[in-house]
C-alpha cells in the first residue's frame, strides 16, 4: 500500500495504489478492500479492483469532512476468493495527517 501524500489540507485529493502479489489471478482481475480505522475497528470505505494483467491497483479520495488535525490510519486487505488460491490478507498501515477547518 502506498498513498501519493502523508499531509493534506480537507478539501485535497490523495491516490492510493499497490499491487497484489502472489500466484495465479482470477481473469477478472482480484477486488481489496481499502479500510480506515476508527474507534470502533477496521472500516471499509472502497472496493478497488486490481488489474488481471498489471495486479496493479488505484484509488483516489478526497478529505471533506475533517475537522481539527486528525492522523487516518488505512490499510488493504485482499479477502479469501473463489478462484484466487490465497487466504485473507492485510497490508502494513500508513498514516494520512488531514489538517481540517
Amino acid at each position: 500500500l502506498e498513498v501519493s501524500r502523508r499531509a493534506v489540507v480537507n478539501g485535497d485529493d490523495v491516490v492510493f495504489r499497490g499491487r497484489i502479489r502472489g500466484g495465479p489471478m482470477p481473469s477478472t482481475g482480484k477486488l481489496l478492500q481499502l479500510q480506515a480505522y476508527s474507534r470502533a475497528g477496521w472500516r471499509t470505505f472502497a472496493t478497488p479492483r486490481a488489474s488481471a494483467r498489471t495486479r496493479k491497483w488505484r484509488y483516489g479520495y478526497r478529505f471533506t469532512a475533517t475537522r481539527g488535525t486528525v492522523r487516518y490510519r488505512f490499510r488493504a486487505v485482499v479477502p479469501r476468493e473463489g478462484g484466487f488460491p490465497f487466504v485473507r490478507g492485510a497490508s502494513r498501515s500508513l498514516k494520512v495527517v488531514v489538517h481540517g477547518l
